[in-house]
């Protein structure tokens, strides 16, 4: 398109082409170029000053958006997806109120669009009435019960706001409506496993693997399962069928290498894992992690305190980073910046066995 553009510079239809595919990248600088091409050419045009009030949104530009939307509103005081960017903008700027105004006029407006309901349960929700959220969608879905999309929605708020049980019921009873969706089976799994119904969630991703054989999440979602309830070697063995699947995903690599550390086997093979995923996404922090530990579990300290170092430094709120970085500067033999590093640990509120071990190598230390 850039090079149609070149041609033919004085195109308004590429620049159009341009500017949604620039949008949906979240390239706002660039849609924002090509938006105020088309005004130049067209100042009326209003799917282009739509366009642009969207790229000011998404630069953070708010208050400069909001003029532009009244251009549009002026002239179409119906359009929906004017008022929902308005909506938005209001949500942005701390007024939930007035979003829920905007997105309960878009409603009335469009009653077959979704988005305004998702505006008013974003609006709800920002006001902390998150019950009210789920009326609404339920009050919907009573309207329209074959919705799939007003079902995943009620599911998904019921899962933000604690709701666990609804979510459950939800997806259960979308996925009875259809079962031929991956999906569903995989959000069920998750949010079974959310709330701690690990056995059932297990279950539900070994459905979700036997139905869908080709596909590697539901082989990924039973090995973290697996692992989760401390089934180590079959959730190693679960990641290996998941690389034969995918033997070029980072992630299963780095999942199947840190299952390794765990059981401190195969610490070579898991080694050559952890590096080949950190060289192919060297900025994931968890894999760098991974690679760390098993540094430190092969006794490479200076390569893994290197590393944890660096951790720290990006990510200074992060006490598991802060806690293996003690590790290493305590075989290094630096007791005291050791101690310094767990106690900044202790002030992050870590949890769990991570907590347990911070005030354990602290208390040796003392």
């Amino acid at each position: 398109l850039n090079e149609a553009l070149r041609r033919l510079p004085s195109s308004v239809p590429l620049r159009v082409l341009l500017t949604d595919i620039t949008l949906r990248k979240r390239e706002f600088g660039e849609s924002l170029r090509f938006s105020d091409e088309i005004l130049k050419f067209e100042p009326g045009n209003l799917g282009a000053r739509l366009a642009r009030s969207a790229s000011l949104i998404g630069l953070g530009r708010f208050k400069e958006a909001r003029p532009e939307l009244d251009k549009v509103l002026a002239k179409q005081p119906e359009s929906v997806d004017a008022q929902m960017q308005l909506g938005s903008l209001d949500l942005v700027e701390g007024r939930p109120k007035d979003a829920a105004d905007v997105f309960r006029k878009s409603h009335e407006a469009a009653r077959d669009d979704l988005r305004p309901i998702e505006g008013l349960v974003e609006a709800e929700i920002a006001q902390h009435q998150s019950d009210r959220a789920l009326q609404l969608i339920n009050q919907e879905l009573a309207k329209a019960p074959d919705s799939a999309a007003l079902g995943d929605l009620l599911a998904r708020t019921a899962l933000r706001s604690g709701n666990l049980d609804v979510a459950i019921a939800e997806y259960r009873r979308l996925l009875s409506r259809n079962p031929g969706n991956i999906d569903l089976y995989l959000k069920l799994g998750e949010t079974l496993r959310s709330k701690g119904e690990l056995k059932n969630a297990l279950a539900q991703f070994e459905k979700a693997r036997q139905v869908f054989p080709k596909d590697v999440r539901p082989v990924v979602s039973v090995a973290a399962t697996e692992n989760l309830m401390g089934q180590k070697e079959a959730a190693q063995n679960s990641y290996r069928r998941a690389l034969a699947m995918q033997p070029d995903n980072p992630f299963v690599m780095n999942n199947l290498a840190y299952v390794m550390v765990e059981r401190s086997a195969n610490l070579e093979e898991a080694k050559k894992l952890a590096q080949e995923a950190v060289k192919k996404q060297p900025q994931q922090a968890s894999f760098l992690d991974t690679l760390g530990s098993i540094y430190q579990k092969t006794g490479q300290t200076d390569s893994a305190l290197q590393i944890f170092n660096s951790l720290v430094k990006q990510y200074p709120d992060r006490p598991e980073f802060r806690y293996r970085q003690a590790v290493s500067l305590l075989k290094k033999g630096d007791r005291i910046q050791a101690r310094a590093a767990l106690t900044t640990a202790l002030t992050q509120n870590p949890t769990g066995q991570l907590d347990t071990d911070i005030r354990q190598l602290l208390s040796q230390l003392n």
